[in-house]
């Protein structure tokens, strides 16, 4: 019997000092915010990577910026996100270094390779499978404008863009929630 009234006793004092997660996750996509709004293009962060190299350059530096100044913390969401802009900072690396692709490549290899007629078969593919399809490398190997070292760049850019649609596609709703709340416009496209 003392143990329950110690409980009834401790509880409302343990609920007390507790934040609600949702008020955490406001607090820490506002500080997003503050970041966000001192790094420009980090607002454009659907769009990367850059056809323009120096604004690429730039967007990668405002990245590092952006991660050194959000870091991680205690919202799951926001943690998310912050890894969405890690993997989309690696995918403009990539994709910088490859130098045989332009931002219209890969556009334009998912089409050729949608368009292809595919085995039948039980597996429902998701949309973000794409980026895994090997017809993608295989279709660049045929065009040549890849030398085989680039093609390893090509691959880990490939492999990074299912993870970034991935992010995208369960954490769509989520991220647009607390940017609307804290009046930060970012488009969160289907990929």
């Amino acid at each position: 019997m003392i143990s329950y009234i110690f409980l009834l006793l401790l509880l409302p004092i343990s609920i007390y000092g507790q934040e609600d997660q949702d008020e955490i996750c406001l607090k820490t996509f506002q500080k997003a915010k503050t970041c966000m709004d001192k790094l420009p293009l980090s607002k454009e962060i659907y769009k990367a990577p850059f056809s323009d190299g120096a604004k690429n350059e730039q967007f990668l530096d405002e990245m590092k910026q952006l991660r050194n100044c959000v870091g991680r913390n205690d919202c799951p969401v926001l943690n998310q996100f912050v890894s969405y802009f890690y993997e989309t900072e690696l995918y403009a690396t990539y994709f910088t270094n490859t130098t045989c692709m332009t931002t219209e490549t890969l556009p334009q290899l998912l089409k050729t390779c949608n368009e292809k007629p595919k085995p039948p078969s039980n597996h429902v593919e998701r949309r973000c499978d794409k980026y895994a399809d090997s017809c993608l490398i295989n279709e660049l190997k045929e065009q040549g404008q890849c030398p085989s070292l680039k093609m390893i760049y090509v691959d880990m850019m490939l492999k990074t863009a299912k993870i970034i649609c991935d992010l995208v596609e369960e954490n769509r709703e989520q991220w647009s929630h607390y940017f609307d709340l804290v009046d930060v416009k970012i488009d969160f496209p289907v990929m």
